[in-house]
């Protein structure tokens, strides 16, 4: 079996382009002597380059967010320089702590912000909710954290505060690119 590459098929149309037309193209142009044919693939080529499209639509997707976040910052006068590893230093932040109000040297810390990336706190947090739902049976020091903060604390503000541990420990897994270790 041999594959015809479309651009070499393309001349050979005739009229409008249609599943007869194409096949007759496909016919004439296959029956030249000197025409060009591709070998047919192997699975392990076809997911390979499957997996090579997709890095490249991720890598476009990750350019097109970075240069719309900069046009976005240029209209308030905010210059950002280019590069990812500038863009992923500006998202660090997701909204996970307490808000702050300190004034004379006091510093008082008030309930979580609503701050930062709305839908990926909630996330994080209903996972932390997962966590909680095995807080009786979950063993190692995790667990024993969570069940000491339990004792004093609400269940909510206990969630809050495992999510604020999650994201901190998947910061770390990131930044230093090894393996988490509890």
């Amino acid at each position: 079996m041999i594959l015809i590459p479309p651009q070499y098929v393309k001349p050979f149309v005739k009229g409008n382009k249609n599943d007869f037309n194409d096949a007759q193209a496909i016919v004439e142009a296959a029956l030249r002597p000197d025409m060009k044919s591709v070998p047919v693939k192997t699975i392990d080529q076809q997911a390979m380059a499957s997996v090579h499209r997709i890095r490249d639509g991720f890598v476009a997707e990750r350019t097109a967010v970075m240069s719309r976040m900069g046009s976005l910052l240029l209209e308030f006068g905010i210059s950002m320089p280019r590069g990812h590893k500038v863009a992923k230093s500006v998202f660090a932040w997701l909204g996970l702590v307490p808000r702050q109000y300190s004034t004379g040297g006091k510093p008082r810390l008030l309930g979580i912000s609503k701050r930062g990336n709305k839908r990926l706190r909630c996330v994080i947090v209903h996972g932390a909710r997962a966590i909680m739902s095995r807080i009786a049976t979950g063993e190692g020091s995790l667990y024993d954290w969570l069940r000491k903060l339990r004792e004093n604390k609400p269940f909510n503000k206990v969630c809050v505060a495992l999510a604020n541990k999650i994201v901190r420990m998947a910061f770390a897994v990131l930044s230093t690119r090894q393996p988490y270790k509890a």
